[in-house]
């Protein structure tokens, strides 16, 4: 037999969800673009839970405006959650941005974030522009 390893799905639907200030995304939204309206100043948004999905779960998160430099996008993870960074480290460990070690509670996007679950309590940061 070949290796085994986590088994990705998505089911997602295919329409975009507009964010405001301070929202979360429910853990049963079918969604996985969400535009978040940041054309007055910079937002904060939370993810849904990392096991509310099945593993593979993307959610790409995107500023209505383009000017991400000042209208800045924090991504919080929900709960108890983490959020792996790896190379995006730049893009913003929030907590400890000197000390950043691959993982943290939040990350902040200037323009766009892409995201996926592992299923169980871990957002991997995909992308950050």
């Amino acid at each position: 037999t070949g290796a085994t390893g986590l088994t990705f799905a998505h089911t997602d639907t295919q329409y975009a969800t507009v964010l405001s200030n301070g929202s979360g995304i429910p853990a049963n939204d079918g969604s996985y673009l969400y535009l978040v309206n940041n054309s007055a100043g910079p937002v904060t948004i939370t993810l849904p839970p990392a096991n509310s999905g099945s593993a593979g779960k993307k959610i790409i998160i995107m500023g209505t405006v383009a000017n991400g430099v000042a209208n800045t996008i924090t991504i919080h993870a929900h709960g108890t959650d983490n959020i792996v960074i790896g190379g995006y480290a730049p893009a913003g460990c929030v907590s400890n941005p000197a000390n950043c070690t691959g993982m943290d509670t939040s990350v902040v996007g200037p323009r766009i974030a892409e995201f996926a679950s592992d299923g169980t309590s871990l957002w991997y940061l995909l992308r950050a522009e």
